[in-house]
C-alpha cells in the first residue's frame, strides 16, 4: 500500500514538472501584451508609450529563467522571451524616428533618462525632437536637457549626440556660463566633428555677444586659441574664422590666419579666412602681401563640390585672392592690373573688378575691345558694361550685343537686351524682349529682375508681373513681387510674400527672401519681427538675417 502511494506521488510530480513549462508558456503568451512592431508603433503613439513604461512581470522573469535552462533544440520551438528593458529601448528608438509626431512623448522620454537600460536611446530620441520643439517655440525642456547631454562624461568624445547638442545651443543662442563652459570643453577635448561643431558654435555665440554689446569671455577666446592647434584641419579653420567673427585682436591669431591663407587650396575656405582677417582688422599691408603672393603661385587644379567640371577654373584660389585684394587694398590691386587683364580668358568674372577699378582707358580699352569678337555670349554683356564704365563714349560692343539679342535665347538674350538699355538707352527693344520673356517658364525670373532694374520705364510689364504673383513657385512669385516694388512701389504685398518665404524647411527660398528684404531697406520694416525670429532658428542663418536687419535699420535711420 505504501509503495503504491509513493508511485502515485512520483507520477504526480512528473506530470507537474512536464506541465510547468507549458503553463509558463501559456501564462507568458496570455498575460503578456503583444510585442511591439515597427508597423503598429509608427501608427500609434500610445503603443510606444506603453512599451516605454513597461516592466517585467513575474511570468516574464520565470519564463525567461525556464527558457534559458532548456536545450537549444527546445528553445527553438518556443517563443523567444523579450525582457521589458529591451522593449523600452526599442520603443525609445521608434519614438525618435517619428520626429515631431512624437512630441507628446517628451515627458515620458525625459523620465526614462533615469533608466540605465533606456538612457542613451531616450537621449537620442529627444535630440531628434528638440529641433522641431525649438522651431515651434516649445523649448522649455530643451535647454536643460541639452546641458545634461553636453556634461555627460560617459559619452565618447566623438559621439554624434554631443555634436547635435552643441548645435542646438547655437540654434537657441544660449550664452550663459554653464553652456559656454561645456562648449569650451568640447572645443578643447572633443574629437572630429564634435570639436569642429563646438568651435563653430562658440564663434557664432561670440559674434552674437559682440553684436549685442556684451563682453566676450576671455576663456572663450583662449579655448578658440587652443583649437587653432588642433590636428583636425577643419577645426583649425573654424577656430580662425570664429576669432575673426568676434574681432579679437591677437598677434597669434593674426599670424595663424595669414599662414592658413598662404597654404589654403579651397576658394570658399580662402574667402572665409579673408573675411575673418578683415573683421579682426589684420594689418592690411600684411594681408595684401599674402594675397599678392598667392596670386603669383602656380595655380592648383581643384574640383569644388557641386560645381560642374567646366566651371572649376573660376574657383581657383589665385582668382579668389585677386578678388579679395581689390577689397582689402585697392592700391595693391591696381599695381597688379596685368594679372586681371592676363586672366580674363580663364575667369571673365574678373571684369567686374576692372569695372570698379576704372583704370586709365589707354591702359585697358585696346585689350578689352580686342576681345569683343572672341568673348562667349554669356560674358559679352559683362565685357560691354566694363568698356562702358571705363570709356562711356566707346560704342564698339553695341553691334555684338544686337547679334546676341537676335541669335541667342533665354537669360543670355534677356541680359543683352537689358545691357543695350543700360549702356545705349534702347528702351523699346529691352521692354519688347523682356516682356516677351515673362511668358517663358524657364527664363521669366531673370526677365522680371531686369524689368525691376528699369524701374518706372517698365510700367507696361505690370499686368504680366501681377499674374506671376499667383504662381505656386515661391521663387517666381517673389521675383515678380520685388519687380513690382521696383517699378511702382507696391510694398505691402512684397513684404508679406517675402516674410512668408522665411521657412527653415526651404533654405534657398529663405536666403533669397532675406536678401530681397534687405535690399528693400526701410520699406521692409514690417518684416523685422519675422527676420529676428528666423535668426533664432538656425545659427548658420543668423548672420544672413542680421545683414538684412542691418540694411533695413540703416534705411530707417536715413529716413529720419
Amino acid at each position: 500500500m505504501g509503495i503504491r502511494k509513493t508511485r502515485r506521488w512520483w507520477l504526480m510530480l512528473g506530470v507537474a514538472l512536464l506541465a510547468a513549462p507549458l503553463l509558463l508558456l501559456t501564462g507568458y503568451l496570455v498575460l503578456r501584451p503583444p510585442a511591439a512592431s515597427p508597423q503598429a508603433s509608427a501608427a500609434d503613439l500610445k503603443v510606444h508609450l506603453h512599451y516605454l513604461q513597461r516592466q517585467d512581470t513575474a511570468f516574464d522573469r520565470l519564463y525567461f529563467r525556464t527558457w534559458s535552462s532548456l536545450p537549444p533544440i527546445v528553445q527553438d520551438q518556443l517563443r523567444t522571451p523579450v525582457l521589458a528593458a529591451n522593449e523600452r529601448r526599442v520603443a525609445a528608438d521608434y519614438l525618435g524616428r517619428m520626429g515631431s509626431a512624437a512630441l507628446p512623448a517628451v515627458p515620458a522620454l525625459l523620465k526614462s533618462l533615469s533608466d540605465p537600460a533606456v538612457h542613451y536611446s531616450a537621449e537620442t530620441a529627444l535630440l531628434s525632437m528638440a529641433w522641431e520643439s525649438v522651431r515651434q517655440g516649445n523649448s522649455d525642456w530643451v535647454a536643460p536637457f541639452v546641458l545634461t547631454v553636453l556634461n555627460d562624461t560617459n559619452r565618447p568624445a566623438w559621439s554624434d549626440e554631443l555634436r547635435r547638442a552643441a548645435h542646438l545651443v547655437g540654434v537657441m543662442g544660449i550664452t550663459t556660463p554653464p553652456y559656454l563652459d561645456a562648449l569650451r570643453r568640447l572645443a578643447e577635448t572633443g574629437e572630429n566633428m564634435v570639436q569642429t561643431e563646438a568651435v563653430q558654435v562658440l564663434g557664432i555665440l561670440g559674434a552674437d555677444m559682440v553684436r549685442n554689446g556684451s563682453p566676450v569671455p576671455e576663456n572663450l577666446v583662449a579655448s578658440l586659441g587652443l583649437a587653432m592647434e588642433s590636428r583636425n584641419e577643419m577645426t583649425r579653420r573654424e577656430a580662425l574664422q570664429a576669432i575673426g567673427k568676434i574681432a579679437v585682436k591677437s598677434e597669434v591669431a593674426e599670424t595663424r590666419i595669414l599662414e592658413a591663407l598662404s597654404r589654403e587650396t579651397s576658394s570658399s575656405a580662402f574667402s572665409q579666412l579673408v573675411e575673418a582677417a578683415v573683421t579682426m582688422k589684420v594689418d592690411s599691408a600684411r594681408l595684401a602681401a599674402v594675397l599678392e603672393s598667392v596670386m603669383k603661385k602656380p595655380p592648383v587644379p581643384t574640383q569644388p563640390l557641386n560645381v560642374p567640371a567646366g566651371l572649376s577654373q573660376y574657383y581657383r584660389v589665385d582668382f579668389t585672392a585677386a578678388q579679395s585684394l581689390w577689397k582689402v587694398s585697392p592700391a595693391a590691386a591696381r599695381r597688379n592690373l596685368p594679372f586681371y587683364l592676363d586672366h580674363l580668358d580663364d575667369n571673365p568674372s574678373l571684369l567686374g573688378i576692372l569695372e570698379e577699378m576704372k583704370p586709365a582707358p589707354a591702359d585697358v580699352i585696346p585689350r578689352l575691345t580686342a576681345r569683343i569678337g572672341s568673348t562667349p555670349d554669356e560674358w559679352i554683356c559683362s565685357l560691354a558694361e566694363t568698356i562702358w564704365k571705363i570709356s562711356p563714349e566707346n560704342q564698339e560692343a553695341i553691334p555684338r550685343l544686337h547679334q546676341v539679342v537676335e541669335g541667342a535665347n533665354g537669360s543670355i538674350r534677356n541680359r543683352a537686351a537689358f545691357t543695350l538699355w543700360k549702356i545705349h538707352g534702347e528702351t523699346n527693344l529691352a521692354l519688347r524682349v523682356l516682356i516677351e520673356s515673362l511668358g517663358d517658364r524657364t527664363n521669366r525670373t531673370s526677365a522680371a529682375r531686369y524689368l525691376g532694374e528699369m524701374g518706372g520705364l517698365a510700367h507696361d510689364a505690370v499686368p504680366v508681373l501681377r499674374g506671376m504673383i499667383q504662381e505656386t513657385n515661391n521663387y517666381v512669385r517673389t521675383s515678380a513681387a520685388f519687380a513690382l516694388w521696383r517699378i511702382n512701389g507696391e510694398t505691402s504685398q512684397i513684404v508679406r510674400m517675402l516674410t512668408d518665404g522665411l521657412k527653415p524647411s526651404s533654405p534657398s527660398d529663405s536666403i533669397y527672401s532675406a536678401q530681397l528684404l534687405g535690399r528693400m531697406g526701410a520699406a521692409a520694416q514690417d518684416a523685422l519681427p519675422a527676420l529676428r525670429r528666423f535668426a533664432q532658428q538656425n545659427p548658420q542663418w543668423r548672420e544672413m538675417a542680421a545683414r538684412a536687419i542691418d540694411q533695413i535699420e540703416e534705411g530707417r535711420r536715413e529716413q529720419r
